[in-house]
């Protein structure tokens, strides 16, 4: 089966399995090696280019001081062009603390992909937050 389409979903979807799963090394082989990262609307911090073993680090740092996290990802939209694509896609991720405090946050993803040597990776994410609940103290 040669669909890039699927191929693509399975690339940015397979990020926040593995962030769930802390499986860190199949987090980082997901990207590039340099990635345009913007997560502002949610940290306040300006959007800038990262290496992936960076993004990798501080996710790793971050998630398994939660008891568990899920992330849940719904009306994918993607276009390729030839070894570029972008994509889209509505996010929700529950955060739930080892007291059992849930924090849960909303929004949109955005991606730019790139395939070399028949696989597809993640050279930029952007986040777009729409809302969250539970406790906003828990990032």
């Amino acid at each position: 089966m040669n669909n890039p389409e699927y191929a693509i979903m399975t690339t940015y979807s397979s990020i926040f399995r593995y962030a769930d799963e802390h499986n860190w090394e199949g987090l980082a082989n997901a990207f590039t090696e340099d990635v345009d990262f913007d997560y502002h609307s949610l940290s306040g911090q300006a959007a800038q280019t990262i290496k992936s073993a960076q993004i990798t680090a501080n996710w790793a740092a971050f998630l398994p001081k939660f008891k568990f996290t899920m992330h849940y990802l719904c009306n994918h939209f993607v276009e390729v062009n030839g070894l570029h694509a972008t994509a889209f896609c509505y996010g929700q991720a529950i955060h739930q603390q080892p007291n059992d405090e849930i924090w849960t946050v909303y929004g949109k993803y955005y991606f730019r992909l790139t395939e070399a040597d028949g696989r597809w990776k993640v050279s930029a994410i952007r986040y777009e937050h729409k809302y969250a609940q539970g406790n906003l103290n828990l990032p």
